[in-house]
């Protein structure tokens, strides 16, 4: 019997290996004295090319005209049980407030300096123990108001401000490359909410291997097991999980046939360069990863700039891809993908979720979270990120992917 899984499939394949494995071992790495307990490479994942996720639609936000409409291709959403769903951009002086229906509760803040005001440059909303906690970049610090939209306080925040991780315990992690020498490669920042205070800068000390410019594109997790978080720079497909007791858990290196381990600089009418923007990690140990990838008529895109480098619009140049992992089989669990820019991912009630703008025949936008399924067709179980449910499977003439463990159902990724 052919155990390969290119020749069971063409559309599964293992992704090609190194002379040499790197399983569970130990690997210097970081600050002076942090090992990995695990280094995995993508290398050694078996990749499924036709294996298409599942999308589930769970809410649409956005009015079509009024206060809840959507102002930008790149509106993000974060999710608060107690809250419902908040929508912003960067470069916003307001966040708006949906319930858990899709409809506008209320719009928090405005555009200034002084209390309960925004600087253009919301990079973040959470809800956390009944408060509204909204990151300021440019005022560096935490905007704190009440269930009710109420303003509470500014906390002031000393440090490089980025996207914030809740931890529990009243701690956060705010994921970003400081731009301080004594900062520098430290891209996760341990904060006590209540104060705004720092308490440990941690993750991975190579600031020899980071340029500035760079070095300041990170993405952290939007989900990670408790007292975690995973990490990656938006120019590779390297992640790292630590744990905020300053531990280095696990990394994934290597090369993706999508995303390499670290991406080419971008060359005259050459190829868009592949990007990391999202990460997450789901309650049955899957890796949830969203880039930017070429799309496939990139080279009809017409460039402008200094040697044709820069193109006249993104969102022609890129296509954006949701790949999703189990890290305990090693294997890759299938893909989506969409011919835009905003999939984003979320933490909904612990589990990941994706967020997407998407236009209806009237061009008018809204944005779309959708739950994310697979089927694992030889066990006969729905496999969804909350776990197995009760619903079987359905069996019928459509291709499947056959590993030497059970795999997804195939499918044409694209949409």
């Amino acid at each position: 019997m052919n155990s390969d899984p290119a020749a069971i499939h063409p559309g599964c394949r293992p992704h090609m290996k190194k002379p040499f494995g790197v399983g569970l071992t130990l690997m210097l790495l970081g600050a002076p004295g942090v090992q990995a307990q695990e280094v995995l490479r993508w290398e050694d994942f078996e990749i499924c090319d036709r294996c298409e996720l599942q999308l589930t639609e769970i809410v649409r936000l956005g009015d079509l005209d009024g206060e809840g409409i959507v102002e930008s291709d790149f509106e993000r959403v974060t999710w608060g049980e107690d809250f419902g769903y908040f929508m912003f951009h960067l470069g916003t002086s307001m966040v708006k407030q949906f319930d858990h229906g899709g409809r506008l509760v209320r719009l928090i803040g405005r555009r200034g300096e002084g209390p309960g005001e925004f600087s253009e440059s919301v990079i973040d909303v959470k809800g956390i123990d009944g408060q509204i906690v909204v990151t300021d970049s440019r005022k560096n610090a935490f905007v704190v108001f009440d269930s009710a939209g109420g303003f509470v306080e500014d906390r002031r925040y000393a440090f490089e401000s980025g996207p914030m991780v809740p931890v529990g315990d009243g701690r956060g992690v705010v994921v970003s490359m400081d731009r301080r020498p004594d900062l520098a490669g430290y891209p996760l920042h341990l904060v006590d909410l209540a104060t705004g205070v720092a308490l440990l800068h941690f993750g991975s000390r190579r600031a020899s291997e980071w340029s500035m410019a760079d070095g300041l594109r990170i993405a952290g997790s939007a989900v990670s097991r408790g007292g975690t978080v995973w990490w990656g720079s938006e120019n590779g497909a390297r992640v790292e999980e630590w744990s905020v007791d300053n531990e280095l858990l696990r990394i994934v290196d290597g090369d993706l046939p999508w995303l390499p381990a670290v991406a080419p600089d971008a060359v005259p009418n050459g190829p868009p360069t592949p990007s990391l923007t999202s990460l997450a990690l789901d309650s049955n140990d899957h890796l949830w990863i969203v880039s930017w990838v070429a799309d496939p008529e990139w080279r009809d895109v017409r460039r402008v700039g200094p040697g044709a480098v820069l193109q006249a619009d993104a969102h022609d140049f890129y296509d954006a891809r949701l790949d999703i992992f189990d890290l305990g089989e090693k294997r890759h669990v299938g893909s989506y993908s969409w011919d835009a820019l905003s999939p984003k991912l979320l933490n909904r009630g612990g589990e990941p979720a994706v967020s997407v703008m998407e236009y209806d025949d009237e061009m008018l936008p809204q944005v779309a979270v959708y739950r994310v399924g697979w089927d694992r067709v030889n066990s006969g179980d729905r496999l969804t990120a909350g776990g197995l449910s009760a619903q079987p499977a359905p069996r019928d003439n459509a291709q499947s992917c056959t590993y030497s463990t059970p795999n997804s159902s195939s499918a044409d990724p694209r949409r």
